[in-house]
């Protein structure tokens, strides 16, 4: 049954200036929890949302968008176990509302009513949770809360709770929905008139408050209603809502959190009443409680010791005399009433318990240590002895440890049994009630650490949301640090950090801007075509793979229009190099120093002649750029340039001005500029022969060998490192753009990027797999 009574009014005018929606709902219950001491959610979520624009299709949407929202920030705020109050788990809901709506909207939120540049209108809104007599309430823009109280019986005054609160109006923000949050309490006969700023055209408040104070929530709204109806225009929205308790709770009006604000009447003073002044109160009230319970305690445990004392002064008490004497130091007189004679009895038979139980165990370890000794040293003979003694000396110790129990009274030896058991009893409740408190302080410790982490992934997924990636990457190392202290030591512990590193691990490749290829498509199988193939080199032209076979000396010509394959014998040629021009020619190497270029209109290949320096020894890989070649010679740390000729290039000459150390250098590119890999991830970058700085913004780094490709008519340049099973795509001022990733990259050897077919080719293993380049997309 519901907690409230409420009454509303909404109304939608077509062509109006305002769209409204109520919220209504209860508190969603805890999930299930160990700790069966947390308390359970009861109260209501109440609100009214209204939305400066025209009832159409998409403001009816958004703002259903927008409830759904609410109640999900309420599943993820109420509905987890925690020993948080209301108060705190309100303003955690209203923190997770806030950032919902910035999801909801993304960039698009605008600051004025009128303007549509965002596409979206002005938000006013309330919303409140109410437990039958605590209220805590968050307020936007133009919708109003009031509330309507009684002074002393049959007269109510009216006041706006925001502005009592903050004593001024809060300036909406653009990033976040609510921006104040007031908490109170309310009185029996209070009532809450939430509402839209077109009402006050019509009514004062004077005449508000007589009207909702005089009758039942629905009554009241029907009554208003019916005026409306009278005098207002036809063509206004209306929305207002009334809520009043369904049970009876004490008089404290509402004031804002965390800074109270009194109300300034002529007529009335209001008690202290903030959620804040009311915790001080309790804890001021413990502390004057506390004394006197400490010393009544205190006198009672200093009288038990005494006795206590006593029972075990051995100079005035001899062994054959102790329970005698134990007997006249706590044993009631005769003459005492027969229920406090059973009690003194009972808390007697308490007492015997652990003197028995110290000496039990202490007999029984000096027992166990002597027989062992014996049996390990065999001291004067005595293992034998000492197994054969050891039950009958543990037998004469335990019936030593209780004397004269064969002639106790049946009272007596019936209440020793029936402590025993309380003995048992209260020993093992209270093992159990510390051994739950302490999971319950573990829980909730193991929760606050989520939950530190769980808003430092909302501050990284917010700064995303905004395009702001620094501060998304100091958030993200800072979530690293508080991941790397978390506890693992327990089951709970290790699930709690597998789900939220997995959560993190996630928004990291976001950050990292990772397409993860799940499912490549493979158009190429060289083992389908001959089962020694040993490709390591392949290029793509006219919808076509031309493959370079090294151990069988074939190459391959396979149609990815309709997999039809055809081979060309290349009997005693080994190509280590491939670069391809252009669509209509490329270019090989054969490792001794000979150049050949392949036709691939014809797919006639013939050889070229080229003159190599005579420092040109240790070709490590070669580009041809607007006519020219250029030969990376790692060996002599020298970039050679050759002129072409009619039959093929003439001799090279030294490019590169400044000493550059390449003697790890593996993979060259050129589009003006000459980009050149080396085996440790470096990438260098040179300008008419001279190094220029580039410094690559690249998560994780490289640290491996890598090849590099870009072109003059390429806004990219990409750089393959098979170790990390990734492509990597920067733009030309070296910023991260995208990075390509699958498990199934697990042996890459070579890549093949075709930007007009917006379509990226790697070889991995035996096979080629085609993959969209979304980059272009």
């Amino acid at each position: 049954m519901s907690k409230v009574q409420y009454g509303q009014l909404i109304t939608e005018v077509q062509g109006g200036k305002s769209t409204c929606r109520s919220v209504i709902f209860d508190l969603p219950q805890k999930e299930e929890s160990d700790d069966q001491n947390l308390p359970k959610n009861e109260g209501q979520i109440i609100g009214l949302v209204e939305l400066e624009a025209s009832p159409n299709k998409k403001t009816l949407a958004f703002l259903d968008a927008l409830i759904q929202e609410i109640k999900m920030a309420a599943a993820g705020s109420f509905g987890k176990p925690s020993q948080k109050s209301l108060e705190e788990l309100f303003e955690n809901f209203i923190q997770k509302t806030n950032y919902r709506y910035l999801e909801l909207v993304g960039n698009k939120s605008s600051s004025s009513a009128t303007d549509e540049a965002g596409g979206l209108p002005k938000i006013n809104a309330v919303l409140a949770l109410f437990d039958d007599k605590n209220l805590h309430l968050a307020q936007r823009g133009k919708a109003l809360p009031f509330l309507i109280y009684e002074v002393k019986p049959g007269n109510f005054r009216i006041m706006n709770i925001a502005e009592a609160a903050t004593g001024k109006e809060a300036r909406a923000s653009k990033l976040s929905l609510f921006t104040n949050i007031v908490s109170g309490k309310i009185g029996a006969n209070d009532n809450l008139f939430f509402t839209t700023e077109s009402i006050l055209d019509y009514f004062s408040l004077e005449k508000i408050s007589k009207t909702v104070s005089a009758t039942n929530p629905e009554e009241a709204a029907e009554t208003l209603k019916n005026l409306l109806g009278e005098v207002a225009n036809p063509e206004t929205s209306f929305a207002f809502m009334i809520i009043k308790s369904r049970q009876e709770i004490p008089v404290i009006k509402a004031v804002s959190s965390p800074a109270p604000a009194p109300l300034k009447t002529d007529h009335i003073s209001v008690p202290q009443h903030s959620m804040e002044g009311l915790l001080k109160t309790a804890s001021d009230t413990e502390k004057m409680l506390t004394p006197s319970l400490g010393l009544n305690i205190g006198g009672g445990i200093f009288s038990f010791l005494g006795g206590f004392k006593s029972l075990f002064r051995k100079n005035e008490i001899k062994d054959n005399a102790r329970l005698e004497y134990y007997s006249s130091q706590f044993h009631p007189p005769r003459g005492t009433k027969k229920f406090f004679r059973f009690l003194s009895l009972f808390f007697l038979a308490i007492l015997r318990i652990p003197y028995f139980l110290i000496k039990i165990i202490l007999s029984f370890l000096f027992n166990l240590l002597k027989t062992i000794f014996y049996l390990i040293t065999n001291w004067k003979g005595q293992r034998s002895g000492a197994l054969k003694s050891a039950a009958e000396n543990f037998g004469k110790s335990w019936s030593g440890l209780l004397p004269k129990t064969e002639k106790m009274p049946n009272l007596s030896r019936t209440l020793l049994i029936f402590a025993v058991i309380f003995v048992a009893l209260f020993a093992g409740s209270t093992g159990l009630l510390y051994y739950r408190y302490q999971n319950g302080l573990a829980a909730k410790a193991l929760q606050q650490k989520v939950e530190v982490i769980q808003n430092k992934k909302s501050a990284i997924e917010a700064s995303l949301i905004y395009n702001d990636e620094a501060s998304a990457k100091t958030a993200l190392a800072e979530a690293d640090v508080l991941l790397a202290e978390f506890p693992q030591k327990t089951k709970k512990e290790k699930e709690a950090y597998q789900n939220i590193s997995a959560e993190i691990e996630t928004i990291r490749e976001k950050l990292r801007h990772v397409v993860n290829v799940q499912n490549p498509v493979a158009v190429a199988n060289f083992p389908g075509y001959s089962p020694d193939a040993s490709v390591l080199k392949f290029i793509v032209a006219n919808n076509n793979i031309y493959a370079f076979d090294r151990a069988a000396s074939v190459i391959y010509k396979i149609n990815l229009a309709n997999n039809e394959t055809a081979s060309q014998s290349i009997s005693g040629l080994n190509f280590g190099l491939v670069f391809m021009e252009s669509e209509s020619s490329a270019f090989l190497y054969q490792p001794d120093k000979k150049f050949f270029k392949l036709d691939l209109t014809t797919d006639v290949l013939g050889e070229l002649e080229v003159i190599l320096n005579e420092k040109e020894t240790d070709i490590t890989d070669f580009a041809v750029y607007n006519g020219k070649l250029y030969v990376l010679d790692a060996k002599n740390n020298q970039i050679f340039k050759h002129l072409a000729t009619a039959t093929g290039f003439a001799g090279g000459a030294a490019w590169l001005r400044d000493n550059v150390d390449l003697q790890n250098a593996k993979s060259i590119a050129i589009d003006g500029s000459i980009y050149v890999g080396k085996t440790d991830g470096k990438i260098l970058k040179f300008s008419n022969g001279r190094q220029v700085d580039f410094t690559p913004e690249i998560d994780p780094a490289l640290s491996s060998e890598i090849k590099i490709w870009t072109s003059a008519d390429s806004s990219f340049i990409y750089v393959f490192e098979p170790s990390s099973k990734r492509l990597i795509v920067l733009d030309k001022e070296g910023k991260l753009n995208t990075q390509y990733f699958s498990e199934k990259f697990d042996k890459l050897k070579d890549f093949v990027v075709v930007e007009k077919e917006k379509k990226i080719y790697l070889l991995s293993g035996d096979f080629v797999y085609e993959v969209a380049a979304t980059h272009l997309q």
